[in-house]
């Protein structure tokens, strides 16, 4: 009897430690679009880096700030 209750005892611990098993845990994954600033922090770390030109990073920037306009006054 000893034997059986140690053997489920370490069955279940294996199967919460391997992930098999979650309890009260939920996927908090987030597909949520970035942020505008988000977005505009990331271009500018891009332009910093020389990634993109003065010409580039300008035209980009205006870009995302005008579909933000157009997407925040469509809500």
């Amino acid at each position: 009897m000893q034997r059986l209750i140690i053997g489920i005892a370490l069955t279940t611990a294996l199967l919460l430690t391997s992930g098999c098993i979650a309890i009260g845990g939920r996927n908090e994954t987030s597909t949520n679009p970035p942020t505008l600033g988000k977005e505009l922090i990331d271009l500018k770390t891009a332009h910093e880096q020389g990634a993109l030109t003065d010409a580039e990073f300008e035209n980009a920037k205006a870009q995302l700030i005008s579909d933000s306009s157009s997407r925040s006054s469509r809500q």
